[in-house]
C-alpha cells in the first residue's frame, strides 16, 4: 500500500513548487503539453500517469506564493468540468526531533508564522481533506510518511535553537515559506487543498549563511557550480556534500509520495 486518497476519481491536480529543483522530478514525469511563464511563475501544464496536471513553479516567498496562487485562480480555472484540487508541495525544515531528513509529512493545519511572536498566538488553517488520504506506508520502504502541524514563516529557519522554540511555543513540527498563503487563496476559492513536504534539514542542526545563500539561489541543484565552489573552498565541501545528499533524499521521496497522491 502507497499513499492514496481514498476516492481516486477523475481529478485535475494544481500543484505549487516554490523552487524548479523541488518539483524537478514531477516535471521529468510530466508529458507537458504548454509552458507559461508570468513573472517569477512558471506553469506547466500537461499529465502525469494519464492524469491532468497543472505544475507552478511558483518562486520563494510570501508574495510569489500569493501572486502564483491568484494567477492560476485568474486564468486556468475556468472552462473545464473536471474537479480540482491543489496541492503545496516542497521540502520543509523540521522543528521536532521526531521528523528525520527525507521523512514526508502531510500538514493537518498550517499557522500563519510571518511575524514571529512568541509572546502571541496565531492563526491557523484546517486541512480537513488530509483524512481523506491514506499516509500510512510510502512506496519506499526508506521513506516515512506523517501527519503534522506546519508553519508558515518568513524566510528560512537556519539556527537550531530558534527551530525548537518555534516547534514548542507554536505546536508546529515542520515550517516553511509558501504554504499558508497558497493554502489561503484556494481555500477562499473553495478549492480541496492539501500539503505534502519533505524534511531537507533537522531540527538540531544549523544552516550555514553560506549554504542558505545557495539554497535560495538554486544553485545547490546546479553541480557544476557546487563544483567550482568546492575548488574555490575545499573546507565547504563536506558541507555541501551532506545538504546536496539531504535534498537528493528529500526530493526522491517527496516525489514518489505525490505521484502516489495525483
Amino acid at each position: 500500500m502507497g499513499v492514496a486518497v481514498k476516492d481516486k476519481i477523475p481529478t485535475m491536480s494544481i500543484i505549487f513548487g516554490a523552487l524548479k529543483f523541488e518539483i524537478s522530478g514531477l516535471i521529468k514525469m510530466m508529458a507537458v503539453e504548454r509552458i507559461d511563464r508570468n513573472g517569477a511563475a512558471t506553469i506547466y501544464k500537461g499529465r502525469i500517469s494519464g492524469r491532468e496536471v497543472l505544475l507552478v513553479e511558483t518562486g520563494m516567498g510570501k508574495h510569489n506564493a500569493q501572486k502564483a496562487a491568484k494567477l492560476i485562480v485568474k486564468n486556468y480555472l475556468e472552462g473545464s468540468s473536471i474537479s480540482k484540487r491543489a496541492l503545496a508541495i516542497g521540502f520543509c525544515g523540521a522543528t521536532s526531533g521526531n521528523l528525520q531528513i527525507g521523512d514526508v509529512v502531510l500538514y493537518k493545519t498550517i499557522k500563519n508564522l510571518e511575524n514571529i511572536d512568541f509572546s502571541k498566538d496565531c492563526n491557523s488553517i484546517n486541512f480537513y481533506g488530509s483524512k481523506d488520504i491514506n499516509c500510512s506506508e510510502c512506496t519506499k520502504s526508506s521513506c516515512k510518511i506523517l501527519k503534522v502541524n506546519g508553519g508558515t514563516v518568513p524566510n528560512v529557519i537556519a539556527d537550531s535553537e530558534l527551530k525548537k522554540n518555534i516547534g514548542a511555543k507554536f505546536d508546529v513540527q515542520a515550517v516553511d515559506m509558501e504554504t499558508y498563503w497558497i493554502g489561503k487563496t484556494m481555500i477562499e476559492n473553495n478549492l480541496p487543498f492539501y500539503c505534502i513536504r519533505a524534511v531537507s534539514d533537522c531540527v538540531d542542526e544549523n544552516i550555514p549563511d553560506f549554504l542558505l545563500a545557495l539554497f535560495e539561489k538554486s544553485i545547490l541543484a546546479n553541480i557544476f557550480n557546487l563544483l567550482f565552489l568546492a575548488i574555490k573552498s575545499p573546507k565547504k565541501i563536506s558541507q555541501i556534500t551532506k545538504a546536496v545528499r539531504n535534498i537528493k533524499k528529500a526530493k526522491g521521496n517527496l516525489t514518489a509520495a505525490v505521484i502516489e497522491i495525483i
